[in-house]
C-alpha cells in the first residue's frame, strides 16, 4: 500500500507553537495477496528554544483488513517526535491539549502468526521542564494498541538536559 505522509515542523531560530491539530492520514490496504504493508506518517517538531500550543498531534491508525492471502502482511502507525531546544540556550515542551500527543493503532485484521503489527513510539527530548505548559501539569499523550499475530507494541522515550528538567506525563 502508499503510506500517508509525514510532516516535519522545524524552527533553527526560535519557538513553534502548534495551536491547530497536526495529524498524518490513516493508511488502510485491503489484503489482496503476496503480503500488502499499511505503514501511516510520523510526525517530528524541532525548535531551537520551546515547543507549545493547544494543538494535538497525532499520526493515522495503520490497518490491514480482508480474508487473509499468502504472504506476511505489515500494519506500522507513525512515530511522534518533539525537540526543544536545540539552540543550546534553553526550550521547553509544553503542550496543552487533553489529547496532545496520540500515536494511531496498528492492526491486522484476522491475522495469521506470522502477520505483524507496530504501534509508533513517542521521543520526547528536552533542554527543560516537559508538561502541559503549565509547570508541574502532566502532558496527556496515548500510544494507539498493537494488534495481529506478532505485536510490537510502542515505547515512550524521554530525555531531558538540564537541571530544571522535570517531566510531567499522562496517559487518559
Amino acid at each position: 500500500g502508499v503510506p500517508s505522509g509525514n510532516i516535519g515542523l522545524t524552527s533553527t531560530g526560535g519557538a513553534i507553537t502548534v495551536n491547530a491539530n497536526l495529524s498524518t492520514g490513516t493508511a488502510t490496504v485491503a489484503d489482496a495477496g503476496a503480503g500488502e504493508t499499511a505503514v501511516s506518517g510520523g510526525i517530528t517538531v524541532s525548535a531551537a528554544t520551546s515547543v507549545t500550543g493547544s494543538g494535538q498531534i497525532s499520526t493515522g491508525n495503520a490497518a490491514i483488513s480482508g480474508a487473509t492471502q499468502t504472504g506476511v502482511d505489515s500494519a506500522t502507525s507513525g512515530n511522534i517526535s518533539v525537540t526543544a531546544g536545540t539552540g543550546g540556550a534553553s526550550g521547553g515542551i509544553g503542550l496543552s491539549n487533553a489529547s496532545a500527543l496520540v500515536i494511531g493503532t496498528a492492526s491486522r485484521t484476522t491475522a495469521t502468526t506470522t502477520d505483524t503489527a507496530t504501534a509508533g513510539s513517542i521521543t520526547l527530548s528536552s533542554r527543560d521542564e516537559i508538561n502541559n505548559g503549565t509547570g508541574g501539569n502532566a502532558l496527556a499523550l496515548t500510544i494507539g494498541a498493537a494488534n495481529a499475530g506478532s505485536t510490537t507494541q510502542g515505547s515512550l522515550f524521554i530525555t531531558t538536559s538540564q537541571a530544571g528538567g522535570n517531566v510531567f506525563i499522562t496517559s487518559p
